[in-house]
């Protein structure tokens, strides 16, 4: 069955060879053998890891038993486990090997199965597996080469299959019986499974009943197929001078392992034909046709035949005979214990070996099964936890070398000096750099490898070596830490729904700013530069500043916020340098909204005459105004600028190109104030229904700042009261009382912008 791995060398010597093959990829010799002899060939060539891990899996499997290899059952089926996934990965994915490849890998696993204690049925599911890969080609494709040689090793395996499973097989084809073999002649073996090829269809004809007319031609293809197989041994048995076999007593004798398997083959399947044949004739045709082969002749050649294979199949089963035990002859032991049963011999001894043999030949013994499944599974779980305390190590590794490099930064940082901080004026070249040093000098100095030479543009802020002068690192950018904690400002989780009565002024306000920054595109495609940014003007209270904290909030942006007169500061130039760096920081931080409240403190008009602190605040004006025709205008910075003096700004600030939008906040109306107060006392326990509108009706030149002073005056008269919830009376009391406090306000009067 298996001649396509007859060795001209002892098995042992090419196992050492192909086991040296997948473990180290070594190219110095070639294996001979069959099929075999192509794999050190595919080595060569860069094999894939389908098919590395599939001879080593091969070569384990042979040598498991070799006392000088001490290779013991759990690694080789360990390596045929790892084989296994590989090939099944590489036939997912067929375009990361060769046919010859996936081929030869297939090969390798179905005879490792021989020996491995794995199920019959795996190792018939990979030899069908196997016939499919080899329909994917067309016959002529293995008429030569490696593909030629992997085809004559596979194929009596799956002639053999077939005829076991008693369905047809495609290798029966004239096709594929001659075309692979038009420029190589078959061997005598290979010549023998062509003629066989034909007996698994005419069985599965056989076995679904055919008719009188389909059963007389069966019946002569049989008695040709008889005669071919005559032929066959005849010519086989000419080949040589001296006999191929001789009788020693009740054993019998072979020149050589080939000729034993060929032979012991070949009477297989001249009984399977004889027994066919007296099956028709008795079954279907029921003695009513005339055939040279007569019941009486077919019972006494089977039984001949039947005797001869039990004693070949005795002498290919001995220990230093035997290629992949007895698993490998299955066929015609199969064979010789059906027709001897059928034949009532069973008291004979042959009957009783081929009984036994048999048996052991299906599969392995089932307490040797368990017992290397057992050993394997239990390495393999020594193997998982050894991996996952491995792991653990290695993450402890991992965790010990992180502290250690920071210990070490540590160290370091304690005994290096400090560095001198500059600033770069000029790039000589790719490695020269001149820097101004804080202290005052400039210098021509170099530049650390690890530094990004493309970021050190005039003005970056960098640290220069105490001795050398080497730029070292890049510093950020100098930032006041006024300037940082304007940053630090949140603007809260405000939304436009909770502003009420401005409606008209949030959607001024959202196309000023917020366009721009989310759809810069639509400005660019009308052709229309977008404003700068925004005045907000109107009483106290209105809601100017929970406007601009509404708008950050919605853009998620970073958020300045800067009271005027905060950056005001008693040295010249200090706040003009406030500004620089606030702009500054914006830019940097993109998209981000400056708010200046209270601007009217460093925005008022300019005089002549004043002070020295009126000219300091001037020249802070006029630092604003450079920085806002600085600005780019499809830029991700905008300003909002915040006040209740409108009329005391300077001019310059507020006409077109730098405050292109002034929006007038004004003192809600009765439907403003009714949105309002209903916003305010959303969240408060109320006990009965509240008349919001009697209480508008009383609120008459109240902002939204004093109607939510109504709503908290109305819950202190509730816990005066010690009540839970506010009632009607509660909130008339209340705007009462806030609307006789407003009186204390001064008016105040302005044009509108």
């Amino acid at each position: 069955m298996f001649q396509g791995l007859m060795l001209r060398r002892p098995k042992v010597v090419l196992m050492h060879r192909l086991l040296e093959y997948a473990e180290e990829g070594t190219n110095s010799q070639t294996c001979e053998g069959a099929w075999a002899e192509v794999l050190p060939d595919l080595v060569k060539t860069g094999s894939s890891t389908a098919l590395t891990s599939a001879i080593k899996a091969f070569a384990f499997s042979i040598l498991v038993g070799e006392p000088r290899r001490n290779i013991p059952m759990a690694a080789a089926l360990e390596a045929y486990s790892i084989a296994l996934r590989s090939v099944n990965d590489a036939l997912q994915v067929p375009e990361t090997s060769s046919l010859p490849e996936l081929m030869a890998a297939v090969m390798c696993l179905l005879f490792a199965e021989l020996v491995l204690p794995t199920s019959l049925e795996s190792w018939t599911a990979h030899l069908e597996g196997l016939g499919q890969l080899i329909q994917t080609r067309e016959p002529q494709f293995y008429a030569s080469g490696i593909a030629h040689r992997l085809f004559v090793g596979a194929r009596p395996a799956l002639i053999v299959l077939r005829i076991q499973s008693r369905k047809s097989c495609f290798l029966a084809s004239e096709a594929w019986r001659t075309a692979p073999f038009r420029e190589i002649a078959p061997s005598p073996m290979q010549a023998l499974m062509g003629e066989a090829a034909v007996i698994p269809g005419i069985i599965e004809r056989l076995s679904q009943g055919p008719g009188q007319d389909a059963a007389a031609r069966m019946l002569a293809e049989l008695e040709a197929l008889l005669d071919r197989l005559a032929m066959w041994e005849k010519s086989f048995q000419a080949t040589a001078e001296s006999p191929h076999f001789w009788f020693d007593g009740n054993c019998i004798w072979f020149d050589s392992l080939t000729t034993a398997n060929g032979l012991t083959h070949c009477w297989a399947f001249k009984v399977i034909c004889l027994t066919s044949i007296g099956k028709i004739v008795t079954s279907v045709l029921n003695r009513r046709t005339s055939t040279q082969i007569s019941e009486e002749f077919i019972t006494q050649e089977n039984r001949r035949l039947s005797v001869l294979i039990c004693q070949s199949t005795r002498y290919l089963m001995q220990d230093k005979m035997k290629l992949f035990g007895p698993t490998s002859i299955v066929l015609p032991l199969q064979t010789a214990y059906d027709t001897l049963k059928a034949g009532g011999v069973e008291t004979e001894k042959d009957f009783a070996w081929c009984k036994n043999s048999r048996i052991t030949a299906a599969i392995m013994s089932d307490q040797e099964r368990e017992h290397a499944l057992a050993s394997f599974k239990q390495k393999l779980i020594e193997s998982r936890e050894w991996e996952t305390k491995l792991k653990n190590l290695r993450l402890e590794i991992k965790g010990l070398q992180k502290d250690f490099d920071n210990t070490e930064d540590h160290i370091k940082a304690l005994q290096s000096v400090g560095q001198i901080i500059g600033e770069v004026l000029k790039q000589l070249d790719e490695e020269r750099f001149i820097v101004k040093a804080s202290s005052g000098p400039r210098y021509v100095v170099g530049c650390r490898s690890k530094v990004d030479k493309a970021k050190l543009k005039q003005g970056t802020r960098v640290a220069l070596d105490m001795t050398t002068l080497t730029i070292m690192r890049m510093l950020p950018r100098e930032v006041d830490p006024l300037v940082y904690n304007m940053s630090l400002e949140d603007p809260g989780q405000v939304s436009f729904g909770g502003i009420g009565g401005l409606n008209e002024q949030i959607r001024e306000l959202r196309e000023v700013i917020e366009l721009p920054l989310k759809n810069p595109e639509l400005f660019l495609r009308v052709g229309i530069k977008p404003p700068k940014g925004v005045l907000l003007y109107g009483p106290p209270g209105t809601g100017k500043t929970l406007l601009a904290r509404a708008v950050a909030s919605s853009l998620e942006t970073n958020f300045l916020k800067v009271v005027a007169s905060a950056i005001v500061d008693k040295y010249i130039g200090e706040s003009a340098r406030l500004i620089r760096e606030m702009f500054g920081y914006a830019k940097e931080h993109e998209p981000c909204i400056i708010f200046m409240d209270e601007i009217d403190a460093i925005g008022g008009r300019r005089f002549s005459e004043g002070t020295s602190a009126d000219r300091e605040i001037q020249r802070t004006l006029m630092e604003l105004l450079n920085q806002l025709d600085g600005f780019d205008y499809l830029g991700k910075t905008k300003i909002i600028m915040a006040t209740n003096r409108p009329d005391t700004l300077d001019p310059a600030l507020l006409r077109a190109g730098r405050l292109d939008r002034k929006i007038e906040i004004p003192l809600p109306n009765e439907v403003g104030r009714l949105e309002i107060l209903k916003i305010h006392a959303a969240g408060v326990a109320k006990d009965g229904e509240i008349d919001f509108e009697s209480v508008v009706k009383m609120s008459d030149g109240l902002n939204g700042a004093d109607l939510r002073n109504v709503v908290t005056e109305a819950g202190l008269f509730a816990i005066k009261a010690d009540r839970d919830a506010i009632n009607q009376d509660d909130f008339n009391k209340a705007v009462r009382k806030v609307a006789e406090s407003k009186k204390l306000e001064g008016k105040l009067e302005y044009q509108k912008l």
